[in-house]
């Protein structure tokens, strides 16, 4: 492996990090989930959710919540496909 390889991978690894599971940390608290047992199934469906925001162009996870709260039918919709 060359250094750029290296550097290439490392990037990669702090992208996912900082897009996914920072935002999960910081807006939906999900540290303090004291549950280990729901941890990695709550952990799936937030990822996922963030991941449909993200689908529908929403780039501040918190605008998204905002938006969805206010539209609830809509919210509704993007959970039957």
């Amino acid at each position: 492996m060359t250094p750029d390889d290296a550097l290439a991978r490392l990037q990669a690894r702090w992208t996912m990090e900082n897009r996914v599971f920072r935002v999960r940390d910081g807006t939906d608290d999900a540290d303090r989930v004291h549950g280990r047992m729901i941890g990695h199934g709550l952990s799936s469906i937030r990822n996922g959710a963030i991941t449909r925001l993200r689908q529908l162009d929403y780039r501040y996870i918190p605008d998204a919540h905002r938006a969805m709260a206010a539209q609830p039918a809509l919210a509704f919709a993007l959970l039957g496909g």
